[in-house]
């Protein structure tokens, strides 16, 4: 009967890489919070989920971790699960789900008390993961919450639900501080583990399950044999008013460096932090979204996000989020926004799929490159991005209207620090 209870075990999943090749451009993805974007709030969950090409999160589909003799399994009605992933499939045939799979802490309610994994300090106490944060560290040096974390991602694989898996905290040459800044293990522990983990989960996966881990701005060469991809929360760096050029110079050549290093198939994703200050649809918002994602798509075959900026459950807001949310802070009510964003309308531009190279600067009239200026070419058009340090003259090789402008014609000018889609 339909709907069973019952573990969700050897189902063929659907080939990834051509839905990561076949897709359109711009290609926007959600880490989270897809199922709620905050200017279209008469969208279902679902309709929400599927204008995005990428998502992640935890398992969804109402299913839990469920112990067998064989390990950890996702247990539910997997039969309902299946029928709402064809569903999503069905709306977006290039839809990725991936599951967020968490190791460096966890829910308290996981595991008891006396637990012996979980870290704690010098008074025997576990260790806030983060300030206001209900989750605590957990010890994922140890073979056994390494053994935990192998089983959760074959049991992703192997249940047919899901493209891949998401591991945070991958900033290689780093190690995880409880919320005061204090650190219980050595980098090298911890890296030692990290390659352990994801190697050992790679071996029994196979190639065509993905495997994206939080890098930021940093290159990952030690992963980058096991790992298909990376997510760049790209952190302002002019006091959360913007990015500056030395930022996004630092931003291409990570991003650059995952498109050269990482496996096939690539699912590289960066996210741009939007100014929390200002509402979403602001000038400077919208410009700062322009930017990020004319970046990502002159640099890189990847996937591109633009967040509304406010982090942490202890936060302040210089608007309205959404029409009574003021009420949530009056009455005290703890939350997150988290990777929250808009849906712009420049992300509706029919892009098509890439002709140009990656990185490839603007040439002028006279046939120089123009530094900071760059241009890719798609089936249906041009995405231009400008961190030159001045406004820029464009001409295109024909007519071309811009996205966010609306001019038409040979001729265009682009501000620095901005980027355009000319369509044709």
């Amino acid at each position: 009967m339909k709907g069973n209870f019952r573990v969700g075990d050897y189902i063929p999943r659907v080939a990834v890489a051509p839905r990561i090749k076949d897709r359109d451009y711009p290609s926007i993805f959600a880490a989270w919070a897809g199922n709620n974007i905050l200017n279209l709030p008469n969208l279902s969950g679902d309709e929400a989920i599927i204008h995005h090409d990428l998502f992640w999160s935890g398992p969804g589909f109402h299913l839990q971790w469920h112990p067998t003799p064989e390990g950890l399994r996702l247990f539910g009605r997997i039969d309902d699960a299946h029928w709402k992933r064809e569903y999503l499939l069905l709306q977006n045939p290039n839809f990725i789900r991936i599951v967020s799979l968490d190791y460096t802490d966890t829910d308290p309610a996981d595991y008891p008390e006396d637990w012996p994994y979980w870290i704690r300090d010098e008074n025997g106490n576990r260790v806030r993961a983060s300030a206001g944060d209900s989750d605590f560290l957990i010890d994922f040096t140890h073979p056994v919450v390494q053994d935990i974390l192998v089983q959760k991602a074959v049991a992703v694989a192997k249940c047919g639900l899901y493209d891949g898996i998401y591991l945070g905290g991958w900033q290689e040459g780093s190690s995880i501080p409880d919320n005061n800044g204090v650190y219980y293990r050595s980098v090298e522990a911890e890296w030692s583990a990290r390659i352990s983990i994801v190697r050992r989960i790679r071996e029994v996966v196979g190639d065509d399950f993905l495997i994206i881990v939080k890098t930021n701005q940093r290159p990952a060469p030690l992963s980058a044999p096991y790992v298909n991809g990376m997510f760049m929360e790209a952190i302002l760096d002019e006091q959360d008013t913007g990015y500056t050029h030395a930022g996004l110079r630092e931003i291409e050549s990570t991003l650059l460096w995952s498109e050269q290093n990482f496996r096939e198939p690539q699912i590289n994703a960066l996210e741009g932090r939007g100014i929390s200050l200002e509402p979403p649809d602001s000038s400077r918002n919208q410009q700062t979204m322009r930017v990020i994602t004319t970046l990502s798509l002159t640099h890189s075959d990847g996937y591109v996000c633009y967040d509304i900026g406010v982090r942490g459950i202890i936060h302040e807001h210089a608007y309205e989020v959404w029409p009574g949310h003021e009420r949530e802070h009056i009455d005290g009510k703890s939350h997150l926004h988290n990777h929250q964003h808009y849906w712009y309308p420049f992300w509706d531009a029919p892009l098509g799929r890439p002709v140009g190279k990656k990185a490839q600067l603007y040439h002028d009239s006279q046939g120089h490159g123009v530094e900071g200026l760059f241009m890719r070419e798609f089936t249906k058009g041009w995405a231009v991005y400008n961190r030159s340090g001045k406004e820029q003259k464009i001409r295109l090789p024909e007519q071309a209207s811009g996205a966010a402008s609306g001019i038409i014609g040979v001729n265009h000018t682009l501000s620095d620090l901005d980027g355009e889609i000319y369509l044709k």
